[in-house]
């Protein structure tokens, strides 16, 4: 398999086959983000003693963490309301990268119910600090926005309100920036009895029904 990069044109970013992945970057360039890469493919694999055999799905186990984040803090709230503020985006990241996470989506509540695009400064910021894949969601219409992003440090893009609206946009994407730099992401509320579908897609914001089915 393979992956495509974009920076100015399109070119083979990596190739993998079997044990062996090659990955072209600029180390100089790509900051944190490639030095964690670095780091990762240098440090040898100690070995551990196996563990008893105990019955599960099979599935790989992957801790993400998420920083709902508004105006430039992370916060927590009860449906995107009565926000209030549980630190700094950057800090956050970091303890959480130290505490053992495999990945860390972000997320601007308001981008999409302000009609802005993503805080960039935010991304940057956890970028400096955080060596690990990062997901960005939150005000994304347009493939400039996407790449806008990308070049602040995200790994991939999270669509929700404007792929709901606009379906072909997650085609633009995938074939601008390559499908494994895209998420879909689903805000879904238990609809009300009556209804025609059992979880209702919401948007900007979960404000909105939308009327389609979740599944």
């Amino acid at each position: 398999g393979g992956a495509l990069a974009l920076h100015g044109v399109s070119f083979v970013g990596c190739l993998e086959r079997g044990r062996i992945l090659a990955c072209q970057f600029h180390p100089e360039i790509s900051g944190s983000w490639a030095s964690g890469i670095i780091r990762r493919w240098l440090t040898p694999v100690v070995p551990v003693r196996a563990a008893p055999m105990v019955k599960h799905s099979g599935l790989a186990r992957r801790v993400i963490a998420c920083l709902d984040c508004h105006e430039g803090k992370v916060v927590k709230g009860t449906k995107f309301q009565n926000l209030r503020d549980c630190g700094d985006p950057a800090a956050l990241a970091k303890m959480y990268e130290q505490g053992g996470v495999d990945e860390l989506t972000i997320l601007d509540i308001s981008a999409t119910h302000e009609g802005r695009a993503n805080a960039l400064e935010t991304i940057r910021a956890v970028r400096a600090v955080f060596s690990l894949p990062i997901t960005v969601g939150g005000g994304v219409r347009s493939v400039a926005d996407a790449e806008a992003l990308l070049q602040a440090g995200a790994d991939k893009v999270g669509v929700n309100s404007a792929a709901v609206k606009r379906p072909e946009l997650i085609t633009e994407l995938a074939k601008a920036l390559g499908r494994q730099c895209v998420v879909l992401a689903i805000d879904a509320r238990k609809a009300e009895p009556g209804s025609d579908v059992d979880y209702d897609v919401v948007v900007r914001g979960g404000r909105d029904k939308t009327g389609k089915d979740a599944a």
